[in-house]
């Protein structure tokens, strides 16, 4: 029997997640939405931290309302589902606090960090 998995999305930003010593997993990652906020992994595209939202790199933080509304009308409602930030640990807070801002202005507040649980 062969099982397989599909990858969630390719990243085209470098995430090196916080540690933390009491992280717990997510149990039903059908009702998560991720945003990775890193450093672009092509140069091309620059040096500073960006926003990645499904498979592209947002233009800004108000683009994260957009999407989140948008992935909502495909079910379910904005307050339902819940918005994991992998945030590498490089990133200021300023760009989390704007990604937050939006999310807060859209309702959307069940907001969690992803970290790497420590050994």
């Amino acid at each position: 029997m062969v099982a397989t998995t599909m990858k969630e999305v390719d990243l085209k930003v470098d995430v090196k997640k916080p540690e933390a010593t009491q992280a717990v997993p997510i149990e039903n990652k059908d009702d998560v939405d991720f945003i990775y906020i890193g450093f672009p992994i092509d140069a091309n595209v620059g040096t500073e931290p960006r926003i990645q939202l499904d498979d592209h790199l947002a233009p800004n933080a108000q683009a994260v309302a957009d999407w989140k509304l948008e992935k909502v009308r495909e079910g379910g409602t904005v307050i339902d589902i819940v918005t994991s930030l992998k945030v590498h640990t490089d990133v200021g807070m300023r760009l989390v606090s704007d990604v937050k801002e939006e999310l807060r202005n859209i309702n959307a507040i069940k907001i969690n960090y992803s970290a790497d649980k420590v050994k």
